[in-house]
């Protein structure tokens, strides 16, 4: 009750939240990724709340069910919004192929069981901006733990990421290398380990920052429906980090 709660607050605040700005408009785009049916209705208001800040230049929500048409779930309408139903059943770290088609200096990817407000991404991104050689974020993983709205370097970001096209391009180059050199490891990148990818691809380790509280799906951690508590998922992630410190080693 009190995660539904939670839910419907943050659906009021979506609509009562101030627009926020920032100088000079640094041009982002947002990509938010979505696939089980149970999360759908976050989608909606997830919109609503990037696209009340003024220096969004692009919204791309990246449908990855086929069987779904995002177009029956979202009923906000603005110019900057973009809906995709892929043909074909695609996993998280697809975004970033939208990413790399989307040309812009700054990008904000966000997890669909992820509720974020407008002032929030503001901070994110504000951070970014500062210190644009790292990927920065919310959530993360430092030593097997995990942690959450603190002022911390992680190893590897989860749920929302704050990066520069210099990070997605980094990204690619990393993910080609895997390729090329264990192509049967290359699928389950897109699956079950994108995060792990770009938090790699900045000069240092990457950041979590602290910024105010925080509202997470109640499916956040559901079997079946979160795909890091598939049966497969820490089998595939451990051979993509296997391969990757093999690469970098070299």
């Amino acid at each position: 009750m009190f995660k539904l709660f939670q839910f419907w607050k943050w659906v009021l605040l979506t609509h009562i939240s101030k627009n926020e700005s920032i100088d000079n408009n640094p041009e982002t785009n947002v990509i938010i990724a979505t696939y089980h049916i149970k999360r759908l209705k976050n989608i909606n208001p997830l919109v609503r709340s990037v696209l009340k800040c003024s220096y969004i230049q692009s919204v791309i929500v990246t449908n990855n069910n086929p069987d779904i048409h995002i177009e029956d779930w979202v009923t906000v309408k603005d110019n900057r919004l973009d809906l995709i139903n892929q043909p074909e059943r695609r996993w998280p770290g697809y975004r970033w192929n939208i990413a790399s088609k989307s040309r812009a200096k700054y990008y904000i990817i966000i997890d669909d069981d992820f509720l974020i407000l407008p002032d929030q991404l503001k901070i994110l991104l504000q951070h970014l901006i500062h210190e644009p050689d790292i990927a920065h974020g919310i959530t993360g993983h430092l030593n097997g733990k995990y942690y959450q709205n603190r002022e911390m370097e992680v190893a590897v970001l989860n749920q929302i990421y704050a990066v520069t096209n210099k990070h997605v391009d980094r990204y690619f180059e990393i993910t080609d290398v895997i390729k090329q050199n264990y192509p049967e490891v290359f699928p389950l990148i897109e699956k079950c380990a994108d995060d792990i990818i770009i938090s790699k691809a900045g000069s240092n380790k990457p950041k979590i920052h602290d910024i105010g509280q925080l509202t997470r799906c109640h499916t956040a951690r559901t079997p079946g429906i979160a795909i890091h508590r598939g049966d497969d998922f820490l089998h595939g992630r451990q051979k993509v980090i296997n391969a990757l410190y093999s690469i970098l080693q070299k």
